[in-house]
């Protein structure tokens, strides 16, 4: 081996702060690893504050093979950084107060095949008589192939030199993709958030009724005009994230040029009874709720004057919880500052029918990172991790983080009781990397995730 010029030990090196073991023993070229190879791997490891992280375990008088000593080691370290404990069913006699401790290897549980039953070929499986043999003789009839193919004209067989290149390239949404999600059926131009104007005026009370419980209930709603416009409540508690709105400026609805990009239209939430003025003429509703929820469409008339009461009701055809699943959103951004913002949040989360939601606050713009709540987007003043659990009926949130990076992309953590690297200021394009980030939240007996790369920037 020699310092910093081996692959191997760089590559494993690279896996910082990720606990390693490394076995070296006297018998192969591994025997200078105590004083060549590991204190290298110490060093990097010991950038990102995880120098113990690394370990060796070495053994000058055993050769190249996975040996018993060479087994233990490796059981006792699976057992300390993946939090084994013995099984209280399969070795109830084991167990012990001692926290992740391997079991003794038991030889009798373990089978070991016999060389001859793990090859390829046998008497039995004789290799075929037109089997090529060797590194040459297989560079060679490769060669061959490939000039057979190439003489024989076919247009499915270029040449390297013809042969296209595709690449990954980010395409950012535009004009048309906007089209698409705000253009209403039956109309080609683009519907527009209104207010009505005018005397030529009428007003629908939309109830939407759940029809299992037949109450009124969270929803979406579009209420699409005689013009192809979108109207909307004068009064509604959901307006800012309304898609109405265009994010920062006016709400945090539309996030123009980011998914998803397809019909939408001019929602606004509703809690279950909204009250529309609309211009008279034919009105279109159009109602969602989630996933499991059958779509509702109702088209009405309306004349001058008009107050037209209108009741919808959903109904859930795929009942998802019948077979286990819960939907749920790890992503949301959202202030919750009191009692109020909670109630809010979980009425959308009900107009959305996501059972399970996480709140995150996140520092912006990316790179720059202060670790304060009152300093983030989204802040999460209610505390974060078990402590900020709320629901309503079947619905939950929990806040938590996203520790955002302009290069790396964003890292979502939940379950801390307070911000990674908490009243600490840094620069995650820089320092630290993700994976020592992650390792932090491990640590505290959080949960690191990663939402998403850097919008397709190649690092």
């Amino acid at each position: 081996m020699k310092v910093a010029q081996t692959n191997a030990i760089e590559l494993a090196a690279a896996c910082s702060p990720t606990p390693q073991l490394l076995i070296s023993v006297g018998g192969d070229s591994t025997t200078d690893f105590p004083t060549v190879g590991l204190p290298f791997m110490q060093q990097m490891y010991g950038l990102s504050g995880a120098r113990d992280a690394v370990t060796n375990m070495h053994l000058p008088d055993e050769a190249h093979d996975f040996g018993a000593s060479k087994r233990k080691a490796v059981y006792d370290f699976f057992a300390r950084h993946l939090r084994l404990t013995p099984n209280e069913f399969s070795a109830p006699e084991k167990l012990t107060n001692a926290r992740y401790k391997a079991l003794p290897e038991d030889l009798t549980r373990i089978h070991i095949e016999p060389p001859e039953r793990m090859q390829v070929f046998s008497v039995d499986h004789p290799r075929p008589t037109n089997a090529v043999q060797g590194r040459d003789d297989i560079s060679r009839s490769f060669h061959a192939c490939q000039k057979q193919l190439r003489d024989s004209g076919d247009d499915n067989t270029n040449s390297d030199a013809q042969t296209t290149v595709v690449e990954y390239s980010f395409k950012a949404a535009g004009p048309d993709d906007e089209k698409l999600i705000f253009s209403p059926s039956g109309f080609d131009q683009v519907g527009v958030p209104k207010v009505v104007q005018g005397d030529d005026v009428a007003t629908v009370n939309i109830t939407v009724l759940d029809s299992e419980t037949g109450s009124p209930t969270h929803c979406r709603v579009n209420v699409v005009g005689p013009d192809g416009n979108s109207y909307e409540p004068t009064r509604n508690d959901f307006k800012l994230h309304s898609l109405t709105g265009v994010w920062p400026g006016s709400g945090w609805g539309n996030r123009q040029g980011k998914a998803p990009v397809r019909y939408l239209g001019r929602f606004f939430y509703s809690n279950g009874t909204a009250s529309v003025q609309v211009p008279a003429g034919t009105v279109r509703l159009e109602i969602w709720k989630g996933f499991e929820y059958e779509p509702v469409t109702l088209t009405t008339h309306v004349t001058v004057g008009q107050e037209k009461d209108v009741t919808l009701q959903l109904s859930k055809t795929v009942p998802m919880d019948q077979y286990g699943y819960w939907s749920g959103d790890p992503h949301i951004h959202i202030q919750r500052l009191d009692d109020i913002d909670d109630q809010r949040i979980l009425g959308l989360m009900q107009a959305e029918d996501i059972h399970y939601g996480s709140i995150l606050a996140y520092n912006e713009p990316a790179g720059p990172y202060s670790g304060f709540m009152k300093r983030m987007n989204a802040p999460q003043i209610k505390g974060t991790g078990r402590r900020s659990n709320s629901s309503q009926g079947s619905y939950f949130i929990q806040s938590g983080q996203e520790y955002r990076s302009s290069s790396y992309g964003h890292l979502n953590l939940y379950l801390l009781d307070e911000l990674v690297m908490n009243a600490q200021s840094n620069n995650a394009d820089n320092w630290p990397p993700f994976g020592h980030v992650g390792k932090l939240a491990r640590d505290a007996k959080g949960v690191s995730f990663y939402a998403h790369g850097g919008y397709a920037k190649e690092i």
